[in-house]
C-alpha cells in the first residue's frame, strides 16, 4: 500500500520524504505567410482571464518514471503523456498560470553551502524558459498563480518557521503575508483574487504532530480565519473556478487514511467525496468545474484520477504501477471575449456590395476589434475563400486600391485598425464567392468579390 505522507512541524521535511517515498513505489506588429490563399497568421498574444470562464486544457502532474521527479502533462484522459522538465533535481508541484500559457513549480536544489535549498520556477507550457525566479537560501513550496496571472503565493521556511509570501511573477516585490509563531502552508487563491486558502498549525491544541486546519484570509493577508477548527487534519485547499467550494484533503486521525472533502468557503458544509480505503490527496478543479483530479494509492501504487465533484464516476487517468503519479494541476483554457467587429473599411466595401478586383492582386482588408487583441485573433481554417455563383445582377464596386505585399495580418495601433492583405491567386479570375474572417470569438464576417483577368 503506498505510504501517507505524515504531518510533523518541520512541514519542509515532511514533504520531501512524502515524494522520497512517492519515488520509492507594441504600436505595430506583424505575421505573414505567402500562400495564395487566405491563411491563418501566426502569434503569440493570448489574453489572460480569470479561471472561472476558462474551459479545460492539459493536466500537469510530477511522476519519477525516469528516475527522480519530473513534471509532465497529459490529457485529461491520460493520453499524450510528455516530459517536461529533465532536470537532475526533483521538480515538483506544478500550478498553471490563470491564461494556461505558464507552470509555476518548485525545484530540488542545493545551496551554496550543500545545504537543502526548494526554489520557485516559471516555465512556458512546453516546458522551455524556465527560470528560478526567488532564488534564496529558503525552502519554497507550493506556488499558486493570482486569478489576474501577476503574482504567485507560496509558502517559504524562513528562521525555521513556515509562512505564506507573495511575490511578483517576474520575482519582484517579495512580500510576506503571514508572521504566525506556527507553520503557515499551502496558498489557494479564490477566483476573484480577493482570498487566500491556507494551512495553519496555529491553533493545535498541543499535538503539533499532526493537526493542520484550513484558514483563509485577505490577498493582502488580513482578517485570517479558522474555517475547520477541527482536531483532524486538512491539508491542500483548492477552490472551485466558481469560488463557491473549497476541496482540500482530510485525515481525521493518525491512523485514517486521507479521503478528498469539499466545503464552503466559509467552512460549513464539510462532505467527504471518497469514503475510499486507500489513500486520496491534492484535489484539483477542472477550469470548468466539472471534474476534480486527485491522487490515489487505491489502485496499489499512487495514481491520477479524476471524479465528478459529488465524488462520483471516479476514472484513473494514468497507469504506471511501477512508479507513481501524484499532484495534478488542471490547465485553463481562456475564452476569448466577443470581439467588436465594427465591419470592414475602405478599400473593400461591406455587404450586400461586391468588391470587383483583379484577380492575382494583393488586397488590403481592414477592419478594428475595438482595440489591440492581439494577432491570433482567426479561428481554425480562416480567413478562408468560398466560391459561390456569379450573379449578374449584384450591386458591384470596382475595388482600387490592391498592394502587392505578401499575405499577412497587422495591427496599427495609430489607427485601431487591423489589415489582413489577402494576396489573391491568378486562378481566381472570372470567378465569385466571399473572404470568409473567422474569428477565435466563434464569430464569422464576410465580404463579397468578383475577380477579373
Amino acid at each position: 500500500m503506498p505510504h501517507r505522507p505524515t504531518a510533523a512541524p518541520i512541514r519542509r521535511f515532511i514533504i520531501l520524504v512524502q515524494l522520497a517515498t512517492f519515488s520509492a513505489c507594441a504600436d505595430s506588429r506583424s505575421a505573414t505567410d505567402n500562400t495564395d490563399l487566405p491563411a491563418v497568421p501566426t502569434s503569440s498574444a493570448i489574453t489572460a482571464h480569470a479561471a472561472s470562464t476558462a474551459t479545460n486544457g492539459k493536466i500537469a502532474f510530477v511522476s519519477n518514471r525516469d528516475g527522480n521527479d519530473e513534471i509532465y502533462v497529459m490529457q485529461p484522459d491520460g493520453s499524450g503523456q510528455t516530459r517536461l522538465t529533465n532536470d537532475p533535481l526533483d521538480d515538483e508541484e506544478p500550478a498553471w498560470s490563470p491564461d494556461g500559457t505558464k507552470l509555476a513549480f518548485r525545484r530540488n536544489v542545493l545551496n551554496a553551502d550543500g545545504g537543502a535549498q526548494g526554489d520557485i520556477y516559471v516555465m512556458n507550457a512546453d516546458g522551455s524558459g524556465q527560470r528560478d525566479i526567488t532564488n534564496n537560501p529558503d525552502l519554497e513550496f507550493r506556488p499558486a498563480w493570482s486569478p489576474d496571472g501577476t503574482t504567485i503565493a507560496f509558502d517559504k521556511t524562513h528562521d525555521s518557521n513556515d509562512d505564506v509570501y507573495v511575490v511578483k511573477a517576474d520575482g519582484t516585490a517579495l512580500t510576506r503575508l503571514t508572521t504566525d509563531d506556527e507553520p503557515d502552508l499551502a496558498p489557494a487563491w479564490s477566483p476573484d483574487g480577493t482570498k487566500i486558502a491556507f494551512v495553519s498549525l496555529r491553533d493545535d491544541p498541543g499535538d503539533e504532530f499532526f493537526k493542520d486546519d484550513l484558514f483563509v484570509m485577505n490577498a493582502d493577508g488580513t482578517n485570517q480565519t479558522n474555517l475547520t477548527n477541527s482536531t483532524a487534519q486538512e491539508d491542500a485547499p483548492a477552490w472551485s473556478p466558481d469560488g463557491t467550494k473549497i476541496a482540500y484533503w482530510r485525515a481525521a486521525s493518525r491512523t485514517a487514511l486521507p479521503e478528498i472533502f469539499v466545503m464552503n468557503p466559509d467552512g460549513s458544509g464539510q462532505t467527504n467525496l471518497t469514503n475510499n480505503t486507500d489513500t486520496d490527496y491534492e484535489p484539483a478543479w477542472s477550469p470548468d468545474g466539472t471534474r476534480l483530479a486527485f491522487y490515489s494509492g487505491r489502485s496499489g501504487s499512487f495514481e491520477i484520477w479524476t471524479m465528478n465533484p459529488d465524488g462520483s464516476s471516479p476514472s484513473m487517468v494514468t497507469n504506471a504501477p511501477r512508479t507513481g503519479n501524484i499532484s495534478p494541476a488542471w490547465q485553463p483554457i481562456p475564452v476569448t471575449p466577443p470581439y467588436s467587429f465594427t465591419g470592414f473599411f475602405q478599400p473593400v466595401d461591406n455587404l450586400p456590395t461586391v468588391n470587383v478586383a483583379k484577380a492575382g492582386r494583393g488586397i488590403p482588408v481592414k477592419f478594428s476589434l475595438g482595440g489591440d487583441q492581439g494577432l491570433d485573433i482567426f479561428g481554425a481554417g480562416s480567413p478562408k475563400f468560398v466560391a459561390e455563383p456569379c450573379d449578374p445582377s449584384d450591386q458591384q464596386d470596382p475595388l482600387e486600391v490592391t498592394t502587392d505585399s505578401p499575405s499577412g495580418l497587422t495591427y496599427d495601433a495609430t489607427s485601431g485598425q487591423y489589415t489582413y492583405v489577402w494576396k489573391t491567386g491568378s486562378a481566381l479570375a472570372g470567378r465569385c464567392g466571399r473572404l470568409q474572417l473567422g474569428l477565435k470569438d466563434g464569430s464569422d464576417h464576410a465580404a463579397l468579390f468578383r475577380f477579373t483577368r
